[in-house]
């Protein structure tokens, strides 16, 4: 029988898997088995991130929403500020001249 790849003589027949050959093949195998789960790992981090992302987005969507209505209060409070002064300074000035 013929080894090492070498093809069998004519008219010996193929042996099954030689023992160096079921070696490599419970090696590739192992292989196979590691980079799938290597691959599902990456698989679970990428929808990991993407999850983040919208969280991300969603809160940064907040944070915007919420300065708007910092800002739009504080407009008001400004406004209503201004009136009290203008209204005061209205009321004085009316005063001094009865």
């Amino acid at each position: 029988s013929g080894k090492g790849g070498i093809r069998p003589a004519e008219g010996e027949k193929a042996t099954e898997a030689k023992p160096d050959q079921k070696h490599d093949n419970i090696a590739i195998s192992t292989l196979q088995v590691q980079v799938d789960d290597v691959k599902n790992v990456m698989t679970q981090n990428i929808e990991k991130v993407l999850k983040r992302e919208e969280r991300l987005f969603a809160l940064a969507d907040r944070s915007d929403d919420l300065e708007t209505e910092k800002n739009t209060k504080m407009i008001i409070i400004i406004v209503a500020i201004i009136l009290i002064v203008v209204t005061f300074i209205v009321f004085l000035a009316t005063f001094k001249t009865i």
